[in-house]
């Protein structure tokens, strides 16, 4: 045998040897292993999968007495082990036989754990320490995803409109997401379907389509969130919101009924015109009261857009039906069976008849220089028996002159009524026609009684004091000058011949640049007792002027002065710069100069002291002869003020066969008068064409541009007060502002001051004028009636709901208003609307504002 080497026979017997020994160590093991597992039967962990948040629960059969201690290790699903979660057991001792244990989802620092797959390992020990066996089991622990903050725009929306519903909600954990919408819990249309979310916030939208692409029915829907966890779908979570689905009702707009009121005849039918705002069927139906009348069409199918319906105004037997107030109904109802409404009101008058009259049948104490007004249901025009309107005092006819402007005839007396008079107005059948020719079926009749005045002794309109007036001639700056002394005493003893002297003329007949009259105070003091006017009449012109009003303004100045009081007024041709003035003022604003401007004076002096008086208390009339015929219709009074035609009140007459301009002034100073022909192409054949180019030939009102005079654009306070102020001639004070929202650069600020000095408006009470905003119609009239007040013009208490008994809208004046408007109906300045309404909160328009202001001129103001 070899040195280093074993026999072969050894070497084989020590390999052999080897082997056994490990096949018996294993064979022990194995035997050991299986004596520990005994010790533990089965691992059973509930619920499989473990939902988070709820806890699981561990069971196990012990063989015998152990210390048991249970470890959680992160893991997965292929068994690999992380590092430990958390020890939910620690060497507690347990009976043999079935133990259970609960774990609650967290980790050591009781924060739940995150998803994902876990290894319970179970070890059991003996009292020695000695591990006696272990078991493990891997299980898949997961949470539900929670959906929070659920917000927004559920309804009611309209898809019509675009409208649409907004879900944003807010995932606490990712999820894996469904958004349906459901009606009766059967989904009809799916919004999202199963996207995997991060946490975090999130929006949808339903645009109110279902999933066949139709519009969803108006009603509630149930949006679903379904979140599910994208791991374990049956971990999952779902939110319910109601939806709201309300598509908008049909709307109608713009329904108009025309003509309104409805004057029957052959040709003509009446009218409505409305905007669908979409496809509807149409119902249009004619009510008296709540009675059906007629059914002009019942749910016919149209279109969206402009549409119109018209109706003969019969029954539904086929017949006319009566004169009244009647209401049309129609109704549109779409698809979806959800049905608006709209209603008008309309007059409806078998034939063309009076509906008022100004002043009113049999009324009494009507001033003397009334204008008669006859206002029918109907724009007219002269018929064949125009000419045979009568105007009449006990049977005896009296001349006049007529004018037809819209609706209304106006008849103007030719001379100045009598006192205490019963006259009569007769408009015979034919007179007038409306505009489709069909004439005045019945003759229409108005008597009325003036005012009274005592009849005992001799009464006069005038007195003439001419024998009282002795005059001398100076030429003065090349100026004929006529000084005019009145006798005091001759004029006392001829007034005393009458016992009621209304006005007392002094004539001057002598041609003369320059008229000055001069008489007492004690003439004075008389005339002014009797309440008269004092008349300077010369060949230029004339000046006509209260007593009372003189010795007023004068007294203010001269009372308590020692010495005679001497009054002089002055009519003279004015100085010749004043003139140039004039002329180029008026050549600038392309008028026609048709009378050599006269000056107007009033001065007065006592003792040392002497006065001008400027301003007067009540309006003084002041004549100017005119140096050729002229259409009256086109002519106004200026005045100059501040280096501008300044307008003034002016009518125009025949006077001892010379044309002649009468002005109404609060001033004195240089008047003339001027032609102007308005050109205005906006208003051919509109209802208030006269009225606006009386008032633009007076320079009261103007377009708005060049040749367009816009009669239907609404009028705002400021523009209103303005036009006013205008017609009354007075003139703008632009010193201070009475109102904290008008800066006196504002082109109204002048205007408006000299409204409220004299009594028009008093604005708001928080100090406000507001004058940007358009003006209704019931201010409109409160303004107008203290315009009358100040004017001259009778505004004596009246029975007030006598007089708006008229209007079938009494109830919606206001109480503050309700005065001013029976004053403004009563002196004709607003009559109404023809249907009978008064409209109180209308805002007034351009055209009626120079109707209104045209009526105020014509009232016998001016």
């Amino acid at each position: 045998m070899k040195s280093g080497r074993l026999p072969s026979g050894l070497a084989t017997f020590l390999v052999a040897v080897a082997l056994t020994a490990a096949l018996v160590s294993m064979l022990y093991a194995k035997a050991a292993e299986a004596e520990g597992s005994m010790v533990i039967g089965p691992l059973d962990i509930g619920p499989d999968p473990i939902r988070l948040g709820s806890g699981a629960y561990l069971q196990y059969t012990l063989s015998q007495g152990a210390y048991i201690t249970i470890d959680v290790y992160e893991s997965s699903n292929l068994g690999e082990t992380g590092h430990k979660v958390q020890t939910i057991l620690d060497n507690v001792y347990r009976y043999a036989g079935a133990n259970f244990q609960a774990w609650n989802g967290k980790n050591v620092n009781n924060e739940l754990v995150g998803d994902g797959y876990y290894k319970f390992v179970i070890t059991a020990k003996g009292k020695d320490g000695i591990t006696l066996g272990s078991r493990e089991k891997i299980v898949l622990a997961a949470r539900p995803p929670k959906i929070a903050e659920v917000t927004g725009v559920t309804g009611p929306f309209n898809p019509l409109d675009g409208e649409r519903m907004m879900i944003n909600y807010t995932l606490t954990d990712k999820a894996k997401i469904t958004i349906s919408i459901l009606k009766n819990y059967l989904p009809v249309k799916t919004l999202i379907s199963e996207e995997e979310k991060d946490a975090g916030t999130y929006s949808t939208t339903w645009d109110g389509r279902l999933d066949d692409g139709t519009v969803a029915a108006d009603g509630t829907y149930t949006c679903r969130i379904y979140a599910e966890n994208p791991t374990v779908p049956a971990f999952n979570t779902t939110f319910k919101i109601n939806v709201n689905v309300e598509k908008e009702i049909p709307f109608i707009k713009d329904f108009t009924i025309y003509p309104n009121p409805f004057h029957l005849n052959k040709s003509r039918q009446l009218t409505a015109r409305y905007i669908l705002s979409e496809d509807a069927q149409v119902s249009v139906a004619v009510y008296q009261g709540g009675t059906l009348v007629r059914t002009i069409i019942n749910k016919q199918q149209k279109r969206a857009g402009y549409n119109s319906v018209s109706w003969d105004g019969k029954d539904t037997a086929g017949n006319y039906v009566a004169e009244g107030t009647y209401i049309m109904v129609i109704k549109a109802t779409d698809s979806y069976g959800k049905t608006r409404e709209g209603r008008g009101i309309f007059d409806f008058y078998p034939c063309l008849a009076v509906s008022a009259s100004i002043p009113e049948p049999e009324a009494e104490q009507v001033p003397v220089d009334t204008k008669i007004s006859v206002v029918f249901n109907d724009l007219v025009r002269k018929g064949s028996s125009f000419d045979n309107i009568i105007f009449t005092v006990e049977d005896r006819k009296l001349q006049f002159t007529t004018q037809l402007t819209g609706d209304t005839l106006t008849i103007i007396p030719s001379v100045k009524l009598a006192y205490g008079t019963k006259y009569t107005v007769t408009v015979p059948e034919g007179a007038v026609v409306d505009t489709a020719g069909k004439p005045l079926l019945q003759s229409y009749s108005l008597s009325f009684v003036t005012e009274g005045v005592p009849r005992e002794g001799a009464v006069t309109e005038k007195v003439d004091l001419s024998d009282a007036v002795t005059s001398s001639f100076s030429i003065i700056n090349d100026r004929f000058t006529v000084n005019a002394q009145v006798d005091e005493k001759v004029a006392l003893k001829i007034i005393e011949g009458y016992s009621n002297v209304r006005v007392a003329l002094i004539p001057v007949v002598v041609e003369a640049d320059s008229v000055n009259v001069y008489f007492k105070g004690g003439l004075l003091n008389k005339l002014s007792g009797k309440g008269a006017l004092v008349e300077v009449r010369t060949t230029r012109g004339a000046i006509v002027l209260s007593a009372p009003d003189i010795e007023q303004s004068i007294g203010r100045y001269l009372d308590g002065q020692n010495g005679e009081l001497e009054v002089k007024i002055t009519v003279e041709n004015a100085e010749a710069g004043d003139v140039n003035l004039i002329g180029r003022l008026t050549n600038k604003d392309k008028l026609k100069m048709l009378s050599y401007p006269i000056e107007f004076k009033i001065e007065a002096s006592a003792g040392d002291k002497r006065i001008t008086v400027g301003n007067l208390n009540r309006y003084a009339s002041l004549i100017i002869y005119l140096s050729q015929t002229v259409n009256n219709r086109y002519v106004g009074g200026v005045s100059i003020y501040n280096n501008a035609l300044l307008p003034v009140p002016s009518r125009f007459r025949v006077d001892g066969g010379r044309s002649a301009a009468v002005i109404k002034s609060r001033y004195t100073g240089i008047y003339t008068a001027v032609e102007n022909i308005p050109r205005f192409k906006d208003l051919q054949n509109h209802w208030a064409e006269n009225d606006i180019n009386d008032l633009a030939a007076k320079l009261i009102v103007k377009g708005i541009k060049p040749n367009t005079y816009a009669p239907n654009n609404k009028v705002t306070r400021a523009q209103f007060t303005t036009m006013l102020v205008k017609a009354l001639g007075l003139k703008p004070e632009d010193t201070w502002s009475y109102f904290k929202d008008i800066k006196g650069a504002a082109w109204y600020s002048g205007p408006v001051n000299a409204a409220v000095n004299a009594g028009l408006i008093n604005g708001y009470a928080d100090g406000t004028f507001r004058p940007d905003r358009y003006i209704r119609r019931e201010e409109a009239a409160a303004i107008m009636v203290r315009a009358l007040k100040f004017a001259g013009v009778s505004t004596a208490d009246i029975d007030s709901e006598k007089i708006l008994a008229r209007f079938k809208d009494k109830s919606e004046i206001s109480p503050w208003a309700k005065v001013f408007v029976a004053l403004a109906a009563r002196n004709g300045i607003i009559a109404g609307y023809i249907n009978g309404y008064f409209a109180p909160g209308n805002y007034i328009t351009r055209a009626e504002s120079a109707i209104m202001i045209n009526k105020l001129l014509g009232t016998g103001f001016i």
